[in-house]
């Protein structure tokens, strides 16, 4: 299914909120915390000006959603006992955010600041890859993968992730954002970093090392070896100090495929699943079957899937 990403007019919100959306499919990370979230909305398209929103019920929240059909509705990552001030911080969830807009690898030849069905898919593999390592190396279970419309949000709700400080070493850990000292380790940083680094690696044609871009030989060997494990297949095929120029460029790649602010920053505010990406007219959806998952058939608005004249 293809489709190109259009905005939605005032009408087609209205359609959608008043005909479609429904409060029952909202996740439960959001209606078993409602009463210590701050919701913000977006009514024009300018931005989330209007915040510090707090609903004590799940009805109340519908109210508002259905009456002024938005153009964006947030939610914050933290809990507060009083959201309507921010005030008396108690955790926030721990989130990953990759916009297919900003991904610097990408198989696809997008316009800036547009996207497609191949860079949502690279966008997701960065999700899944991030996902792996979460679960695999911290032994977190409460991990959501969310649709955002434009990407994907990585959202964690165990307890030990949301009441961490040191969010920004997990993110340099979790996206491979520094060469390990042994690259070959089994376990730990060393995996993740060649978790991450092979999926970028693999979509590369060219990476930029000293004395200008040079186009990456043996590409897929690397990546089969980093997979592998073969040090000595590695050390044969590639010098060493070209391999830590590599290594080093590689680090960039995967520390911007992820926005590390959106990490760091506690009091971040986020699409609110199930509501509506009006700029291209998609569903932020929480995803169930990760593998599965098709943006542009299981997230698309019934104004678009049936469209009715106005």
């Amino acid at each position: 299914m293809k489709r190109e990403f259009k905005e939605a007019t005032p009408e087609e919100r209205r359609e959608y909120y008043t005909k479609e959306w429904n409060s029952r499919n909202l996740p439960l990370f959001v209606t078993e915390y409602l009463p210590y979230l701050e919701f913000a909305f977006d009514n024009d398209g300018t931005g989330p000006n209007d915040r510090y929103n707090a609903f004590s019920t799940v009805e109340e929240l519908s109210r508002k959603i259905e009456r002024q059909s938005p153009y964006a509705v947030y939610s914050s990552v933290s809990h507060y006992t009083t959201p309507s001030q921010r005030e008396e911080w108690l955790r926030a969830e721990l989130v990953f955010d990759i916009d297919a807009r900003d991904l610097p690898v990408r198989r696809c030849v997008c316009e800036p600041g547009q996207v497609c069905e191949i860079c949502l898919e690279d966008a997701k593999e960065v999700a899944l890859t991030l996902i792996k390592t979460l679960k695999d190396d911290f032994g977190l279970e409460n991990l959501f993968l969310i649709y955002s419309g434009r990407g994907y949000h990585v959202r964690c709700s165990d307890e030990e992730a949301m009441t961490t400080e040191n969010r920004g070493s997990i993110f340099d850990y979790v996206t491979g954002s520094k060469v390990p000292q042994d690259l070959f380790m089994v376990k730990g940083y060393s995996a993740a970093f060649r978790r991450m680094t092979a999926l970028n690696l693999s979509k590369i044609r060219e990476v930029k090392m000293k004395g200008g871009s040079h186009i990456v030989k043996n590409k897929e060997s690397i990546v089969e070896v980093l997979l592998t494990r073969d040090r000595v297949k590695l050390e044969e095929m590639i010098k060493k100090k070209a391999l830590e120029s590599l290594l080093q460029e590689m680090v960039l790649l995967n520390a911007e495929s992820v926005d590390g602010k959106c990490t760091i920053d506690i009091k971040r505010i986020l699409r609110l699943p199930t509501s509506l990406h009006s700029k291209v007219s998609m569903i932020c959806t929480v995803v169930d079957d990760w593998e599965k998952f098709d943006p542009l058939r299981d997230a698309t608005p019934k104004f678009l899937r049936n469209p009715t004249k106005f």
